[in-house]
């Protein structure tokens, strides 16, 4: 069975309005926070396989994303970049789908077409996307998470993101057209992300795995301890003695912990200015 370009499993599950959480990378993973919730919240849910693209070379560039072998019980597995769908059915909760896509490098309208065809043949009812940004924040403090619901239009539309600073214009990723679609389709639609200390770009961030954990974990009713937060306790206590061996990184960190307080005892995300030699810094790390 096929939705646009999506090859289904056999045999088709029966979902109940399922909710759909998402990770869009490159772009909007971060430190990998996105992708490793996903996979651990499947993991602990046992989700299946759904579907997937049955011709992924339409959308990607393989020497951009670029398959890679594997090893898998004593054998090399070829895995081939592709965008996937996962499911888990949930007795007394409504039930899960889980998708991992990619920007595409080619045809994403098609691509977003066809996600949009599996949203509506399994009758969704909420879709939301959770990744990670790098942003001025220190590591020395909780890390800041923000939510937005992308419904709503004009001045409202505007999300309030929990970050100590908030830049005009952005790039964007063509697939967040995915979440205005669905949204203007009655789809509940939710953008979370937790948010990176800029000078400290690690390719496995489990501390904003597990920030992103506690969203879940409510959200979801799952349980709220999980074996990543020891592992992202280990992976800052090795980060504090790494940095304290870089020029100006204690200064800086020492900054953003002063506009972070004095942003926590304001009503409103209004900061001090960063000292230019700080501005300096973070535009050479760029």
């Amino acid at each position: 069975m096929f939705l646009g370009a999506f090859e289904i499993k056999e045999p088709v599950p029966a979902l109940k309005r399922p909710r759909v959480l998402a990770s869009l990378k490159p772009w909007f993973d971060a430190g990998a926070v996105g992708t490793l919730c996903l996979d651990k919240t499947e993991s602990f849910l046992n989700a299946r396989p759904l579907a997937a693209l049955a011709r992924p070379g339409r959308f990607y560039d393989f020497t951009r994303y670029r398959p890679a072998y594997h090893q898998r019980q004593n054998k090399l597995e070829l895995l081939i970049p592709n965008a996937s769908f996962y499911f888990s059915i949930r007795e007394g909760e409504q039930d899960l789908i889980f998708l991992h896509v990619r920007e595409p490098n080619l045809r994403g309208e098609e691509l977003i077409e066809s996600i949009l065809e599996v949203f509506n043949y399994f009758e969704v009812s909420e879709y939301t996307v959770i990744g990670g940004m790098y942003d001025l924040v220190p590591h020395t403090r909780p890390l800041l998470l923000s939510h937005w619901d992308d419904q709503i239009d004009g001045e409202d539309a505007v999300p309030p993101i929990s970050a100590l600073y908030q830049a005009e214009q952005r790039p964007a990723s063509i697939l967040e057209l995915v979440t205005r679609y669905a949204a203007a389709s009655g789809v509940a639609t939710k953008t979370v992300a937790v948010h990176l200390p800029g000078y400290l770009e690690i390719p496995k961030n489990w501390m904003g795995v597990v920030r992103l954990q506690e969203f879940i974990c409510e959200d979801y009713g799952l349980p709220t301890s999980w074996p990543e937060h020891r592992q992202a306790e280990e992976l800052y206590q090795n980060s504090e003695t790494y940095l304290e061996k870089i020029r100006d990184v204690p200064e800086l960190v020492s900054r953003l912990e002063e506009v972070y307080d004095n942003w926590q005892r304001s009503t409103k995300a209004s900061c001090l200015p960063l000292y230019p030699a700080v501005e300096r810094f973070l535009r050479e790390l760029a």
